[in-house]
């Protein structure tokens, strides 16, 4: 996409980074999401009426005679409710794109303010094995839940992507500063191409540029092998 994005990142600021604009990038934990659910499950001589010695975390498919996942009796201590679970999941500090606009703060019933959190998009970086075809085809907009986004060595970015179908919610305090944020260029076919990704719609710009990518794209393979 360079002739649609010249540059994809600009550097930021501190007083930027602190009023959590659309696209700054910032450091946070980023959830694998993994095909089988792991709970963490209290064991001991009655631990659903809370006589806990400890917990171990237990794949959904073996109970051994344990409640279903989400179907249990009340933990009172620690608090867990009846259609509430703990759930062991891996988590990687990623770079992650704040992709929602400010947050509004607003109370709880029982008047703590709620803590603000923002719609985060994770980055990716290409493995030295991907397949020339991936990389092309993430250039050329063959997927819809994937962004390229090219590498910019002055600012310590490598070339990689985002991934649409992981995006997620990050409280405020678990962001940590980066410094960098996207350009306009790259923010504004970003969001297009999410909004491609949403709905199924684009603009006729967006669909000619993907077409002539695509055709060129495939040529280069054509040529190469």
């Amino acid at each position: 996409m360079d002739d649609l994005i010249e540059t994809y990142y600009e550097a930021s600021t501190t007083q930027r980074q602190n009023t959590y604009e659309r696209g700054e990038i910032y450091w946070a934990p980023s959830l694998y999401l993994e095909r089988d659910l792991r709970l963490v499950r209290p064991v001991g001589p009655d631990p659903w009426a809370g006589d806990i010695d400890g917990w171990e975390i237990r794949k959904t498919n073996e109970t051994d005679g344990d409640p279903p996942p989400f179907d249990h009796p009340p933990l009172i201590s620690p608090r867990l409710q009846s259609h509430e679970e703990y759930l062991a999941i891996k988590a990687k500090k990623r770079p992650v794109i704040l992709f929602s606009s400010g947050a509004e703060v607003w109370p709880y019933r029982s008047g703590r303010p709620r803590e603000p959190v923002y719609v985060m998009l994770p980055m990716f970086s290409f493995y030295e094995d991907d397949p020339i075809e991936f990389r092309l085809g993430i250039q050329a907009l063959d997927y819809r839940e994937l962004f390229y986004l090219g590498a910019d060595d002055s600012l310590d970015m490598v070339e990689g992507f985002v991934r649409f179908d992981r995006m997620h919610v990050v409280p405020r305090g678990w962001l940590k500063r980066r410094l960098v944020r996207l350009t306009d260029d790259a923010m504004l076919l970003l969001d297009e191409w999410f909004k491609f990704y949403i709905t199924g719609i684009a603009p006729d710009w967006l669909l000619q540029y993907r077409e002539e990518r695509g055709r060129a794209t495939d040529e280069l393979l054509a040529g190469a092998g």
